[in-house]
């Protein structure tokens, strides 16, 4: 392992040696009360690789819900080990800037974390005094534009097959901003990720006025996760100390697949008028974003000649119904049988499908890859069609119509606490 697949190694897992009695931990797995059993799964998942041989022989002797416990356990700690193949090595900095024009200062730390930070149009800004120690590059990075009031945005983000949304490569730009950028947010930023949270206010259509909290979690450039599994708070405190968590109701949470249109993850959730905040002190909880380790494809092959055969996957049918030409554009039409699960109800194809249309790509002879910039869907209950329309640039027929979809993934759990979340 590389000098630097060490260093984040210990950022991912530096709380390893603070933990409490591993006998203590193992016996608590077996607690009648939930709560207490899963603590101790969360305990014991941060111990850290180095106990992975001790972990792996408690699991003799246990009766099987608790060893089913500690198992989990340890394909966290094993799945943290692996999701460093599958991120960018930027390492955490320190820097001691003092009266630096902005620009030397960025490429400075781009220099020394690896971050791609495009400096060809960076304006000049003002001279930065910046003083920070062993933080996370993201962090580094904002610290330095706050200084010189300028802001930087991922240039062109892509998906986690590396698809750039505007094109490639993915860069982060630098960009001039007003004072009013800088504003109090609750910030946070964990490894490779940047979290956000807001209080807006929502009018319902009977007139009452209820808060509603919203949390983005954005990876840094080049950090490319397939899906968020799960969004988790764990607490929601107000000015007066309150416990608002259990009032919470979910709106939409998290995103299935990181494609194109969708480059970070997240969720809203709304408080009951009559406990809506204008403050949380505190927030805490998780987010879980998977990388792909196994990769399968549903491919339709020369369709120009053929529809070929229906084939099963990500609990559905699918077959090639149409394919038509005209130059450099392509039609494509869909079918799509659930043979697992219940039926779609009336319009929410988009949020049951098993996958993104954006993620269905046609590859051409000279190896153009097109996707959908639109879809168009029509049917009910368990078969639904969807319609594609792709442009390439040149007039050729398609070579392949193929859908990738993951089957094994790893997990990088991303933990984080907000303070003072305010209205915006």
């Amino acid at each position: 392992m590389s000098g630097i697949r060490v260093v984040l190694l210990g950022l991912l897992l530096a709380s390893a040696r603070q933990d409490p009695s591993l006998d203590a931990l193992v016996e608590q797995l077996s607690d009648d009360r939930v709560e207490r059993r899963e603590a101790a799964v969360e305990a014991l998942a941060r111990l850290g690789p180095d106990r992975l041989p001790e972990l792996r022989k408690r699991l003799e002797g246990l009766d099987p819900e608790p060893k089913g416990r500690l198992a989990a356990a340890i394909l966290r700690i094993e799945d943290s080990v692996r999701v460093l193949e599958f991120l960018p090595p930027y390492r955490p900095v320190s820097l001691d800037l003092v009266r630096m024009p902005a620009r030397d200062a960025l490429k400075e730390l781009a220099d020394r974390t690896g971050l791609p930070i495009d400096l060809s149009t960076c304006p000049a800004g003002r001279e930065v005094t910046v003083r920070v120690e062993n933080v996370p590059p993201l962090q580094a990075l904002t610290e330095i534009c706050k200084a010189a009031m300028l802001g930087w945005m991922d240039r062109s983000p892509t998906d986690w097959r590396g698809r750039g949304r505007w094109g490639p490569p993915s860069r982060i730009r630098i960009h001039e901003v007003v004072p009013y950028y800088y504003r109090p947010r609750a910030i946070q930023y964990v490894r490779h990720y940047r979290i956000q949270c807001h209080l807006s206010t929502v009018n319902h259509t009977d007139g009452t006025a209820k808060k509603q909290l919203s949390l983005t979690i954005e990876p840094a450039a080049g950090v490319r996760p397939h899906s968020v599994s799960g969004v988790r708070l764990t607490e929601a405190t107000d000015e007066a100390g309150q416990d608002l968590l259990a009032g919470l109701s979910s709106k939409s949470e998290g995103f299935s697949t990181q494609t194109l249109g969708k480059t970070s993850g997240g969720m809203s959730r709304t408080f009951p008028a009559q406990t809506s905040p204008q403050k949380l002190t505190r927030l805490k909880g998780s987010i879980t974003f998977r990388y792909p380790c196994g990769i399968r494809w549903v491919s339709f092959v020369n369709p120009a000649d053929g529809l070929g055969k229906p084939q099963d996957a990500l609990g559905c049918r699918l077959s090639l119904q149409k394919y038509r030409r005209e130059g450099s554009c392509h039609e494509v039409i869909l079918s799509i049988i659930n043979i697992e699960g219940n039926p779609v109800k009336g319009r929410e194809i988009w949020d049951e499908l098993p996958f993104d249309y954006q993620e269905v790509e046609l590859v051409t002879p000279s190896g153009e890859r097109l996707w959908s910039k639109s879809c168009g869907a029509a049917g009910g209950g368990f078969t639904w069609q969807i319609h594609l329309d792709m442009r390439g640039s040149k007039d050729e027929a398609a070579k392949e119509i193929r859908l990738p979809w993951a089957d094994r993934f790893v997990e990088d759990v991303v933990e984080f606490d907000l303070r003072d979340v305010l209205h915006q």
